[in-house]
């Protein structure tokens, strides 16, 4: 009656199949008396009985016939009746055939009083039959590389787990816990096993290139004043690109600028790029606006993209380098003849190895059917921007790729732009301008594509030029050329109209009688339809088109009795009308 009153049946099943992840061991434990014999299977303690020749015996057993019958079995059922308690012994009855009997005092573990020693180690032997086998999700994972991600593993239950990495070049493998890790060192793919005892299973991978290595964070660094809310966007573009290792043919799309904490000097970029063989990345990028004095040195040499002037069709419309601590202005103003959208782009792209620091202005304006209009709002937006000292300072990483202008342009329209570029550092930058395909996406451009410009990229000098006159109100009208040809490339040829050369005319007006008289200073274009902005005295001053024998007043000065004054004009020939043209003082009075 005792006995049948502790018969526990057992029903211990697995999966669907045969479980070739099970493992049953026993294994010795401790010195001298302390000296256990220990049962295990799938990783759990079923048994600890008293180290002796007999006890392991009896272990073994069981784990061999438990072992066999797990593996060879196609519903991974272990055939048990019962486990019971009779006698002073824990009795073990499988396929009613077998049966082991162990002295109660010889079991160390489970602890368990003598009328629910049975039941406990049953509840061992459910426990570890029905235990899961070793798994991972995902089963495969997708690795940048020099970043790293993770899988997590099922059926661990604490075990060692055994990594065996065919591909120790292309990944490093870690286990945590629960976790697996690869990192990602080389482009490649395959597999690494992990194996728990004879549970074993395989963690596919692939290491790619992400499309594009963004910085952790970006810090904007400017000069005078702060831009628009569209510029700075621009800025931040730039500077974005410029601390970034970007993939060939790749896309990089900039989904939005963002205030945090209600501040305009700490913002968050958000940013998408993709390319072909690549991983698709995407980040949230704080961003730090920081100011610093004006900016106001001048420029030496003129890099002018104007030839042809009616573009075709794509190529590379210009390329040049800007060499060590050279202080360049690029001038470009382009029409798209091709009778289809174009996509226009000016790109810098880092020749070296290290990283390089250049300061940025620009006035950029189209596209507009108006080749008149978008020069003379390029030449006024960087007017502006030279008389307050606004800048923005670029760092650019090794060999980056920064887009400082993109613009889709239709047929017909026009482009216009000037841009300070001085380099700041002791190496060379790449300065391009390309019109491509409107399909064609991507910032990462190879600097050793071929220049598809014909001959030398024309380089002018000077870029700025000081001149100073006297108008005494008694005598002639003052006649100012303007765009006459006072730039010239390296083998002395002119550049009729000074396209992008930043021109002071200091004017001294002299009124030598005892009454006050008026002067006009008017702009006449003599060469053909022109359209101009001016600084005069620091004052912006804008024309409409101008037609030939029909000149546009700027300003009328009042000078009182004997009065001398000084008048300051700046002004650059805007790209897209006809220059020379003049301006005139004049005294009626």
């Amino acid at each position: 009656m005792l006995l049948a009153s502790l018969l526990i049946p057992l029903f211990l099943a697995g999966g669907s199949a045969a479980r070739a992840d099970f493992s049953a061991e026993v294994t010795r434990s401790g010195t001298g008396r302390d000296s256990t014999v220990r049962l295990a299977i799938n990783d759990t303690e079923i048994l600890a009985l008293r180290y002796s020749t007999d006890n392991r015996a009896v272990l073994v057993k069981i784990a061999s016939f438990i072992s066999r019958a797990a593996h060879g079995s196609p519903e991974s059922a272990v055939p048990a009746e019962s486990i019971a308690v009779a006698d002073g012994m824990l009795v073990l009855s499988f396929d009613g055939s077998r049966e082991y009997r162990i002295p109660l005092a010889e079991i160390v573990f489970p602890k368990a009083r003598k009328n629910d020693l049975a039941r406990k180690v049953a509840a061992r032997f459910d426990l570890a039959l029905n235990r899961p086998g070793l798994g991972v999700s995902p089963p495969a994972l997708t690795v940048p590389v020099g970043e790293s991600r993770s899988a997590q593993l099922a059926g661990v239950f604490g075990s060692t787990i055994e990594v065996l990495n065919p591909h120790p070049d292309a990944v490093r493998v870690t286990v945590s816990g629960d976790t697996v890790t690869l990192e990602g060192l080389a482009e490649g793919s395959g597999a690494v096993v992990l194996r728990r005892g004879m549970s074993e299973i395989a963690l596919r991978f692939t290491v790619q290139l992400l499309a594009a290595y963004f910085p952790e964070r970006v810090t904007v660094e400017l000069a005078g004043p702060m831009p628009s809310r569209e510029e700075l966007k621009e800025v931040v573009q730039a500077q974005l690109l410029g601390g970034s290792a970007v993939a060939p043919e790749a896309t990089v799309d900039f989904l939005g600028l963002e205030r945090t904490r209600g501040s305009t000097r700490n913002l968050k970029a958000r940013v998408v790029a993709q390319a072909p063989n690549r991983i698709k990345v995407g980040r949230e990028i704080p961003v730090e606006v920081v100011s610093g004095p004006d900016y106001a040195e001048p420029s030496d040499v003129v890099l002018f993209s104007n030839e042809p002037e009616r573009v075709h069709g794509p190529g590379m419309l210009y390329q040049s380098n800007l060499l060590a601590g050279e202080r360049a202005r690029l001038v470009y103003h382009h029409q798209n003849r091709s009778g289809r959208t174009l996509n226009f782009r000016v790109l810098l792209v880092n020749l070296s190895d290290s990283p390089q620091k250049l300061m940025w202005r620009s006035g950029c304006a189209g596209p507009n059917i108006s080749t008149y209009l978008v020069g003379s709002v390029a030449a006024e937006r960087y007017l502006r921007k030279l008389e307050s000292g606004q800048g923005v300072y670029l760092t650019l990483t090794r060999h980056a790729v920064v887009c400082l202008s993109e613009r889709k342009l239709p047929a017909n329209q026009s482009v216009s732009g000037l841009m300070d570029l001085h380099l700041l550092s002791g190496s060379e930058v790449g300065v391009m301008v390309l019109a491509e395909e409107a399909s064609a996406g991507g910032y990462a451009l190879s600097s050793q594509n071929p220049m598809l410009y014909g001959g030398t990229p024309p380089r002018y000098e000077p870029a700025e030029l000081t001149q100073h006159h006297i108008y005494d109100l008694d005598g002639n009208w003052l006649f100012i050329r303007v765009g006459k040809g006072e730039m010239r490339d390296r083998s002395g040829k002119a550049l009729i109209g000074d396209y992008g050369m930043l021109v002071e005319h200091v004017v001294t007006l002299m009124n030598s009688e005892a009454r006050s008289r008026r002067v006009t200073l008017t702009f006449d274009a003599t060469a053909g339809d022109a359209q101009g902005a001016f600084l005069i005295n620091g004052r912006m001053v804008k024309t409409p088109i101008v037609r030939p024998r029909n000149p546009y007043t700027l300003h009328v000065f009042r000078l009182g009795p004997y009065e001398k004054r000084e008048v300051r004009i700046t002004t650059i020939p805007a790209g897209g009308s006809h220059f020379p043209a003049s301006l005139v003082f004049s005294s009626e009075e």
